[in-house]
This record gives structure tokens, C-alpha cells and sequence, in this order.
């Protein structure tokens, strides 16, 4: 789907916030800078890799409860060889995960690699400066946070991140900078087997060849707030894996991202790609025969084309236009009469909440549910849980003055009485702060009739980086932040959710929203049961995704009962080449119900890709998005003369018959021709560019 049209809403791009991490001296980390270490402040003038090393070593998982923290305060680092997560030889089941590599901050916390170093000179021979393990798909909750990897000077082979997680994972506010030309082959690469799902959020790559390097079949990646500076060959390039992208920075004179392999699925959302040089005569993105593109809200310039999709048919292969509302690869996908667009939901931020003074900060003490309780009730903001096994057995409940709630990476097993209960392990109630960080913490595997959230008020709840299961909402009107999650069933009841990187498993269906509103960017699942379904009026928008069936499948791909339902980019992986979905979508309309198979998509792994499924009807939807968008018409060249709204600058061309809404997304009418020179508007306009 394609026309020359552009959301323009203040505020999707979001800077990265300062920071500085710093945990009690008794959270169960391991201080570099403490014994048995012992490097005190480091300013790059000697070589710590053994003892960095030392460290990492010394994290090893043993099964003693929870992963481990290797942190580095502020400082730099020199190192000459690789920094490996602990592992051993054969492989074992222990090895390669549940390690996080923490630093205080990233601007602060700064890894160098020797320049010119042995091992680091020839692209033949990459080697990347940090390496975090191999195959298979157990790499449980790996995490690289808050600090910068420095290639140095004369090393173009170095590469920057070498990264593998499963399930939960994630790279975060993380800067990989080759500082000089001709330096460093991929910042990120994430071409080391079977990798995902995880999240890469707030990273920043400058210079290499590629900025990111990703390859595999599955299990998905998510990234949000990702620039890529000056690479010499590809932006981000993607080799067979299923990609969900929320703003996407580039620049320089390569193309940005080139999505290929014959099962690359990309969902990419509100991107800014500005080219230079060279970059004239290529386009900006590349999607090759044989993989799937759902892209929205794009911007480009100096670029020949925004979109070439190669192999597709006049109309819907290339966009020349420097915008993009939306478009795919392949024809939109519906049931019943539907617009020809997404829902578009408006997104918000994930909140943000300040990393308490340490004097905020109240330990659990002790190892059970009365322990965290007390801790709860103590009267501080944050309450931390040191590494390692907690055994809770009753509710706990989360009130008052608390606004994080931080596991250090800790584990918790429910027991009785509480394990036979249809209970929460966690009840997150009325208290001071309007919301609250729920982070960094796993649950043990065990199901039973207890769950492991009920949200019970309308306060803000973020969920970050935790494996749990079973999540509901007992009070309506709240809202639902989920970050790198691995976490199902789970039950919306008239609750508003954003997740970023969400991993249900083994449950039939793995999600229900009930009457509320549901965005995800990156969903990731195992086993036959649907998806989500979705009734009661309630509205659901999937972007990017992994249907990793590994069994017959018990029911629809997804349901939408009554309700509205957009999926853009998403992938289905049936190796056995019998486990997939045959019904993929399950619709009911005013009593009406009606399939559609795997039949009617194309195919991908042995399963389907779905660049556009839409379902909804027009009107129903007030988010900023007109009803009478167009799919696969070529675009007219567009006029030089330029209108300015509120400071954002529009060709003249393209404002005849604009659509405005208000910040509510409340239409308000048209510009109507011939456009002005200039439109007054109140601040938080959203502009829609609509030219057919």
C-alpha cells in the first residue's frame, strides 16, 4: 500500500536520557572496580581484558537464582582480545546466558579496543570486541546496558557487539563508534544463529561497513530509537529475519536498510533516512524478491527512491516519493469491507522513571513474600531484591510510596498455599506515584491457578525485562507498558497496552483483549494456540512478528470478534512443514463470521507472511488517518514550492487537500486548494498528506 502521504505528530522522536546506574554495594553485583577486580577508576591507559574477563568468567550461571550483573562504572576500559560470556566446551545447558554486562552510563562507561590490535586487522576475519555466545535458542536474558563500545584506530575487522539472547534479552542505551574511516567491520551483529526474540532499544552505531548485521530464520528482533551513522556499505542489513523497527535514524551515502534472503519480514514505523553523496543514485530502503515490507511513516531525502521492492509489479515496486504514509510488499489482506490502512493507534512512550538516590533505595530482608512486603511498606521509592532465589508463598502487594521495583536479576518460585490459589504473586494497587517500574526480575517457569499480575487500579504499570506468568487486569482504565517480556496467557480487560518485544508461549489463546486497546511493536510465539484474540469492541495493532508454530495448531492464527484488527510484517516459521495455521484470521462482523487461510497469503518457511491485514470498519478509528487512503498507485513527482505548518515544511503539492485533525485525532477538515504560503495552526496539529 502506498501514497504520497506523511503523519506528522510532536514527539516520536525520543532522545536518550541521561543516566546514571548505580546499584547498593549489597545487590548481588559484581564491581569491576571492586575485589577481587580491584580496578578502581580506569582512564584507558592499561590493558584490563584479563581481568574483565576474570569477571565475566566468574557469572557463570549455576542455577543459584537469577542471572548475574558484570558492572563497570564510569571510566575507560582498554582491552586486546575478545570479552566471551562464560561458556564451556561441549556446550552445556548453563552456558552463554543469564549474564548482563552493565555500565553506569553511556557516555561514561567506554570499552576501547587497542588500536591497531592482532586479531582485529582483516574483514576476512572478523572479531567482534564483546561476544556473548552461539546457538541453540536458550540464551535466556542476556543483556548488554548503558555504555559505549569503541573499535579504536586501525582495526577493520573489529566488530563492536556479537549478541544472542532468547526469549528475554535485550541491548540497551548502548553507542558503538568506529571513529575513523575504513575502521571496523559491523557495529551490531546479530548473525550468530538463531537469535531472539529480543529488544534493541536507544542504540546508536557510527561508521563500520555495516551498522547492523542481522541473519537468521527466527525468532525476531525488535528495535526502537536506533540511528545509524555513516556505514561504507548497508545501514541495517537483514538476511532471512523477522524485524519490527520504531524509529530508525540514518545517515549517510549507503542504503539504509536492505531486507533480503527469501524470508526477511520487516515492519518498519516512523523513520527519518537522509542520504548524501552516493547515496542519489540508490534507494533508501531495499526490499528484495522473496521478503515481505510493511513500512509507515517514512521520511527520505537524497535519495533516488524511497522503496524499491524488487520483483513486484508495476505500481508497488519502487516509491519515488521522498514520504511514505504506508505501504506493502505485497496486496492488503481483509475480510470485510475495511480501509485500506492500518489502525494506526496512537503510541505512546514508555514512561520514563527517575533512577532513585541510592538513600531511596530499601533492600528485601529475606528471602520470602513477607520479606518484599515489608520492604514494600518501608516508605522508600525504590525497593530492590538482591540477587538471587526468593520462595513466596502469599500476595504481595504493591502500594504506597514505591515507584520501582527492581530484581537485580533475581528469581522467584511460588509455593503453597499460595501456588494452589487463583491469586496473583503480585497485586499492583492504589499508591503515591502515578506510575511504577516493575523490572530486571524472573518467575519461575511453574504453572498452577495463581497468576503472576493482577494490574487492580488505574495507575501506570511498566513491565521491563521480566519472565512471568500469567498477567490480568482486575480495575479498567489503566494503562500497560510491556518492555522486552516474556510472559503468557495474558488478559486485557479494558486497559490500554503498548509492548515492545513480547514473547507468549503455550497457551490457547496466548492473549485476550477484552474491550481495551492493544499495541504491540515485535511479538514472538510458540505453540498452536491463537495469537490474540480479540472481543468486545476492543482494538488491536500488531507490527512485526514471529508465529513460531512447532505443533499442529489448535485454532485461528488470530480472532477478531467484533472488534478491529491491523497486522503489519509479520512471519509464520513451520520447519516440519505441517504445523502451520490454517485459518489465519477468524472475523465476526454484525453477526457474521467468515476465514481466511494460509492459502491466501504467500508463503514463507513453510508458513505465511503477512505484509497488510486489515479489519475494521472505516470511522471507527479516530487516530489521524483518513479512511480514503490508497493501495499500489504509482506516485506523482511532487512540486518544489513548499508551505510551512507549524514550523514543518510541506511542498505546496503535497498540501492540496491535506487532511488536519486534532491532537485528540478528531478531524477537522481539509486544506483545500490552492494551498497558502503559510497555515497558523495550534501547536500538536497532525498533518495528513493524502495525494492520490
Amino acid at each position: 500500500m502506498q501514497s504520497a502521504a506523511m503523519v506528522f505528530t510532536a514527539g516520536w522522536l525520543c532522545a536518550i536520557p541521561a543516566e546514571n546506574i548505580v546499584f547498593p554495594s549489597d545487590a548481588g553485583i559484581r564491581d569491576v572496580s571492586k575485589s577481587p577486580y580491584g580496578l578502581g577508576h580506569q582512564t584507558g591507559a592499561a590493558d584490563v581484558t584479563s581481568k574483565l574477563q576474570q569477571a565475566l568468567n566468574d557469572a557463570q550461571n549455576t542455577g543459584d537464582g537469577g542471572a548475574n550483573i558484570v558492572y563497570l562504572p564510569n571510566g575507560t576500559y582498554l582491552i586486546s582480545n575478545t570479552l566471551k560470556w562464560p561458556g564451556s566446551n561441549p556446550i552445556g545447558g548453563s552456558d552463554y546466558k543469564l549474564v548482563i554486562l552493565q555500565g553506569q552510563s553511556r557516555d561514561g562507561t567506554v570499552i576501547k579496543l587497542k588500536n591497531s590490535c592482532t586479531g582485529f586487522l582483516s574483514e576476512t576475519t572478523p572479531l567482534p570486541m564483546v561476544w556473548t555466545g552461539v546457538p541453540p535458542e536458550q540464551r535466556f536474558r542476556n543483556a548488554v546496558r548503558n555504555l559505549t563500545l569503541n573499535v579504536g584506530s586501525g582495526n577493520p575487522g573489529a566488530v563492536g557487539l556479537s549478541f544472542i539472547a532468547s526469549n528475554q534479552g535485550c541491548v540497551r542505551d548502548v553507542l558503538i563508534v568506529a571513529p575513523s574511516a575504513g575502521v571496523g567491520y559491523i557495529g551490531l551483529d546479530l548473525t550468530v544463529g538463531t537469535v531472539g526474540p529480543l529488544l534493541i532499544k536507544n542504540v546508536k552505531t557510527v561508521g563500520f561497513k555495516y551498522g547492523i548485521k542481522v541473519n537468521s530464520h527466527s525468532a525476531g528482533v525488535t528495535f526502537e530509537h536506533i540511528t545509524i551513522e555513516n556505514p561504507t556499505f548497508y545501514g541495517l542489513f537483514n538476511e532471512q529475519q523477522l524485524l519490527a523497527i520504531r524509529d530508525f535514524k540514518y545517515t549517510g551515502e549507503h542504503t539504509a536498510i536492505d531486507n533480503m534472503g527469501f524470508s526477511g519480514v520487516i515492519s518498519l514505523i516512523d523513520a527519518s533516512i537522509t542520504g548524501a553523496g552516493a547515496a542519489a543514485t540508490k534507494p533508501a530502503i531495499m526490499n528484495n524478491p522473496g521478503c515481505y515490507l510493511y513500512a509507515r511513516n517514512i521520511r527520505t531525502t537524497g535519495f533516488r527512491q524511497a522503496i524499491v521492492n524488487y520483483g513486484a509489479p508495476p505500481g508497488r515496486n519502487f516509491v519515488d516519493s521522498t514520504t511514505v504514509t504506508e505501504f506493502s510488499s505485497d496486496t492488503a489482506k481483509w475480510l470485510f469491507p475495511s480501509p485500506r490502512h492500518s489502525l494506526c493507534i496512537p503510541i505512546e512512550e514508555t514512561p520514563e522513571v527517575p533512577w532513585d538516590d541510592l538513600s531511596q533505595w530499601q533492600r528485601v530482608n529475606g528471602s520470602d513474600g513477607a520479606a518484599i512486603q515489608t520492604a514494600i511498606d518501608a516508605e522508600k521509592t525504590t525497593v530492590y531484591l538482591p540477587r538471587g532465589r526468593y520462595v513466596v508463598s502469599q500476595t504481595v502487594r504493591i502500594r504506597g510510596k514505591v515507584r520501582r521495583i527492581i530484581g537485580c536479576e533475581a528469581s522467584i518460585d511460588v509455593a503453597e498455599p499460595l501456588a494452589d490459589q487463583n491469586a496473583p504473586l503480585f497485586r499492583f494497587e492504589d499508591g503515591d506515584y502515578p506510575v511504577v517500574v516493575f523490572e530486571r526480575l524472573q518467575v519461575g517457569f511453574t504453572q498452577g491457578p495463581f497468576y503472576g499480575i493482577d494490574q487492580a487500579t488505574k495507575r501506570t504499570l511498566v513491565m521491563s525485562s521480566v519472565m512471568m506468568w500469567p498477567y490480568k487486569n482486575s480495575v479498567s482504565g489503566g494503562k500497560l507498558f510491556l518492555e522486552d517480556v516474556c510472559m503468557s496467557p495474558m488478559e486485557f480487560n479494558g486497559i490500554n497496552v503498548w509492548a515492545r518485544q513480547l514473547n507468549p508461549e503455550y497457551n490457547d489463546p496466548q492473549i485476550t483483549n477484552n474491550g481495551g486497546s492493544l499495541w504491540i511493536l515485535g511479538i514472538k510465539i510458540e505453540g498452536g494456540g491463537t495469537v490474540i484474540k480479540s472481543i468486545n469492541n476492543a482494538q488491536t495493532e500488531v507490527l512485526g512478528g514471529c508465529i513460531y508454530t512447532l505443533q499442529a495448531p489448535l485454532g485461528p492464527m488470530w480472532i477478531n470478534d467484533q472488534s478491529r484488527l491491523s497486522l503489519g510484517g509479520i512471519g509464520e516459521t513451520d520447519y516440519a512443514g505441517t504445523a502451520h495455521f490454517a485459518t489465519v484470521v477468524q472475523e465476526t462482523r454484525d453477526g457474521v463470521t467468515k476465514t481466511i487461510n494460509h492459502e491466501a497469503f504467500p508463503l514463507r518457511l513453510g508458513g505465511v507472511a503477512i505484509s497488510l491485514y486489515v479489519g475494521y470498519k472505516a470511522g471507527t478509528v479516530g487516530v489521524g488517518q483518513p479512511d480514503a487512503a490508497t493501495t499500489g498507485r504509482p506516485l506523482r513527482p511532487a512540486a518544489k514550492t513548499a508551505i510551512i505548518i507549524n514550523g514543518i515544511t510541506l511542498r505546496k503539492a503535497e498540501a492540496q487537500g491535506a487532511a488536519l485533525f486534532d491532537i485528540t485525532g478528531k478531524y477537522i477538515g481539509r486544506i483545500a486548494p490552492p494551498a497558502p504560503s503559510a497555515i497558523p495552526w495550534p501547536e500538536g496539529i497532525r498533518v495528513v498528506i493524502d495525494q492520490h
